[in-house]
């Protein structure tokens, strides 16, 4: 597929590019290749051709939103393996202003 002065100046505007005259004609070339491939992998019928594999299954492991009634912060609180007063005490990760 051949990409003309039009189209190029088309998709500078849509995508706020600014092209200089080596770079648009690189970018014609390019293009042209690319689309050329897609043009060409379009006509392959892919019956009988497997799925595109994935080397980890994915699965959902979301569940079901349950409304549960708040227990409020005491319970939360409770839990904590380490609280000072009303909040919850945990190790220090960021240093103020000591030489990494």
């Amino acid at each position: 597929m051949k990409i003309d002065s039009a189209l190029l100046e088309g998709l500078q505007e849509r995508s706020r590019l600014r092209l200089t005259q080596e770079e648009r004609k690189d970018f014609q070339a390019g293009a042209a290749l690319l689309l050329d491939e897609i043009s060409r992998l379009s006509h392959l019928e892919p019956e009988g051709l497997a799925g595109a594999g994935s080397p980890s299954r994915c699965v959902n492991v979301l569940r079901e939103d349950a409304v549960e009634p708040f227990a409020g912060p005491d319970a939360i609180l409770a839990q904590a393996p380490d609280r000072g007063g009303r909040y919850i005490r945990v190790p220090k990760t960021v240093d103020q202003g000591g030489k990494v």
